[in-house]
């Protein structure tokens, strides 16, 4: 089992993000994710809520926006009308965030590689030509009700980590594993 971070979701947790906690606490047990992680402010003193961070020891960290709507859309707009900005740029954007912190803090983390995807479990969605994202970058419903297992999942999502990783100039891939020691500092 992963270790979730925290362990236990509260009442509030929307349908779908309950759906992959649910799978990521089944996934590997080296693996370590938190749930609705809160970084202080970085832009116009504006919060960042990730919905998922998972760090997966053996190629890096990947942040996960879910969304649970039952239908999404893009022509131009996303709808519904709830989502008021593209959750790809969310997830960029916590992502990047995430990676500064990280490495304010800690400055020899700043080799992790820290990339991003979205998970929308409970919609179907097909990424249009006039959204420049890459189709990998999307767990849409078809693909995340095929899990039977949380490893499963897993696996999906570390295969997403590497292929951003390649597609990107900027990251590279780890020399070594993220060791224990060093996950418990990016804990703290």
């Amino acid at each position: 089992m992963a270790r979730l971070i925290p362990s236990v979701l509260d009442d509030k947790t929307p349908p779908g993000e309950a759906e992959v906690f649910n799978l990521l606490s089944n996934g590997y047990e080296d693996w370590v994710v938190f749930h609705s992680l809160d970084i202080a402010p970085w832009n116009n003193n504006r919060r960042t809520e990730i919905d998922f961070v998972a760090i997966i020891p053996s190629t890096g960290i990947i942040c996960i926006e879910v969304k649970s709507h039952l239908n999404i859309k893009f022509d131009g707009d996303w709808h519904p009308r709830g989502i008021k900005r593209s959750p790809f740029t969310q997830a960029l954007d916590a992502s990047a965030s995430f990676h500064r912190s990280l490495s304010k803090r800690v400055p020899f983390f700043r080799a992790i590689p820290v990339v991003h995807c979205c998970i929308f479990p409970r919609a179907r969605f097909k990424i249009p030509a006039n959204l420049s994202v890459e189709p990998w970058r999307l767990i849409d419903s078809s693909k995340f009700r095929s899990y039977e297992t949380g490893v499963q999942l897993c696996n999906d999502l570390e295969s997403i980590a590497k292929k951003s990783i390649e597609n990107d100039p900027s990251l590279k891939h780890l020399t070594s594993q993220i060791t224990r020691g060093d996950i418990e500092k990016i804990v703290e």
